[in-house]
């Protein structure tokens, strides 16, 4: 069991992950065996507040996942859906982003990615509006719009320049369609702040946060309004102030 979220009043939603071990064989006119493989395959699961309904994403679909085992995984818990959730899933296209019934385990596609798929990221509507796929040294991010189709190149980070390092880095929804929080180096400047990422044109708000020391690291984000409620930096410690003064002081506690 690897986590555990409510969906509205009478509903969870439950990810899990399980080892899967392919027994090793010998290869055609030899002798030795090779050695076991073992696959971790994770999927996401409703059920009720009760125990009862279980249901696991594609359910009665699970021919669509690559090869009938590729992993389910929570991209949106879609706060303004009690229905849905947003997932992502190694489908046989490649890693795909599928809106999953919570009663049903019924999945749709509403994006497309191939084997170099990486990652997605959703906005304040919960549609995914951000795609990267990843090569050996490159890490490629495709925007578009909510609502649309076609994907729209947005640029390339080398990908050693992501560890610890946040060029661009996506933090999770904003509070509106088009909107993405992420950590970025914009306009060359020396720390990565918080921007708000306009997906539809490629488009940097200002600065929500710039840290005095170091760069700006993950805020909280309130998972229902998706609004900021701290923002922090990581230098000697890691210091985090909320929006509310009023709530300071259990972050300081």
């Amino acid at each position: 069991l690897d986590w555990v979220r409510w969906k509205g009043d009478d509903r969870l939603v439950i990810g899990a992950t399980t080892a899967l071990v392919e027994e090793g064989r010998a290869p055609t006119g030899q002798i030795m065996k090779q050695k076991d493989r073992t696959y971790r395959i994770s999927r996401v699961f409703a059920i009720g507040p009760d125990g009862r309904n279980l249901v696991q994403m594609f359910q009665g679909q699970l021919s669509q996942l690559a090869g009938g085992w590729g992993s389910t995984l929570l991209l949106d818990a879609l706060p303004g859906d009690p229905a849905h959730v947003m997932i992502s899933a190694i489908d046989n296209s490649g890693f795909g982003a599928w809106k999953a019934d919570v009663m049903t385990g019924k999945a749709e596609r509403v994006a497309n990615g191939d084997w170099q798929t990486a990652d997605y990221a959703t906005d304040g509507a919960g549609y995914p509006v951000m795609r990267f796929d990843e090569t050996r040294n490159v890490r490629k991010i495709f925007r578009r719009a909510s609502g649309a189709e076609a994907w729209i190149p947005a640029g390339e980070v080398r990908r050693w320049m992501n560890i610890g390092s946040p060029d661009f880095t996506p933090i999770g929804p904003g509070p509106k369609a088009n909107q993405v929080y992420v950590l970025a180096r914009h306009k060359n400047t020396e720390r990565a702040a918080l921007h708000l990422y306009d997906t539809s044109t490629g488009a940097f708000g200002d600065p929500l946060f710039a840290g005095a020391e170091a760069d700006a690291a993950p805020p909280w984000i309130d998972p229902s309004t998706r609004a900021v409620i701290a923002t922090c930096e990581f230098a000697t410690r890691l210091a985090c102030r909320t929006v509310d003064s009023k709530l300071q002081k259990y972050v300081n506690a």
